[in-house]
């Protein structure tokens, strides 16, 4: 389908995107799973206003941008809060869409590394779309019935953005690896997996906002 839509002419550039990641959406999370051992916590950086879009249900009748500004106000509201405010207010909320992309360390509960956690160092180890902006840092738990997997293509473009720091696992590698920039962080790569989205009660920690 994707290269009888790609041999198109004449076909605007973002509906062969969007095309593309229609169809991705369909099949990932095909790929082998990976031991992440026991007593590992898993996390994920997302930009402040992506997950803010992401997990706000807007009322009915709200326009798409008061729909935006409550999302805000909302994650700001739950972010300067206890913890236990996101475990009550996210407990059964899934925490991304489609797939959620995790760095971990095997056995650790610190998937980012010790702080400081900047925003910059992050998006650097990690790969994530150069883009200016804060990040909200999630670590948690997969349950029982969640596998972690090895990240391909597929969900690479499956994303609303496509990542240009991306590489798949070399064969025989026990897991994915961030592709990291080559300036703003310490240019090593750390372990990723992807899974299905997390509710907020596998949280292990406050959602902590990176600047």
């Amino acid at each position: 389908m994707i290269d009888a839509i790609v041999s198109v002419s004449g076909v605007d550039p973002a509906y062969i995107e969007e095309a593309i990641r229609s169809a991705f959406r369909g099949v990932i999370l095909q790929a082998d799973p990976v031991s992440c051992g026991t007593g590992t916590h898993f996390g994920r950086a997302v930009p402040f206003e992506r997950l803010a879009d992401e997990i706000y249900t807007p009322a009915s009748g709200v326009s798409a941008p008061g729909r935006k500004q409550h999302a805000r106000r909302w994650l700001r509201h739950v972010l300067r809060g206890e913890f236990s405010l996101a475990r009550k207010l996210w407990r059964t909320r899934k925490l991304g869409r489609y797939v959620m992309w995790s760095t971990f360390e095997v056995g650790s509960n610190e998937p980012f590394g010790p702080p400081p956690r900047r925003a910059l160092r992050i998006r650097a180890d990690l790969g994530l779309h150069d883009e200016a902006g804060d990040l909200v840092l999630l670590t948690f738990e997969l349950s029982n019935v969640t596998t972690a997997r090895f990240p391909t293509v597929v969900e690479a473009y499956a994303s609303s953005i496509w990542p240009y720091h991306f590489s798949p696992a070399v064969p025989g590698a026990s897991c994915g690896m961030t592709l990291p920039w080559s300036e703003g962080g310490t240019g090593v790569p750390r372990k990723e997996v992807v899974h299905e989205p997390i509710a907020g009660v596998m949280l292990t920690r406050k959602p902590e906002r990176a600047r």
